[in-house]
């Protein structure tokens, strides 16, 4: 499973969306 830190930089380079983040945090945090 990827790191919260390498989705951050994905995010930050547009390359997933805030939903997709916002529900793969979720899912970490879970």
């Amino acid at each position: 499973m990827l790191s919260l830190a390498q989705e951050k930089r994905r995010y930050a380079r547009g390359e997933i969306s805030r939903e997709e983040f916002e529900n793969m945090r979720r899912d970490l945090l879970a």
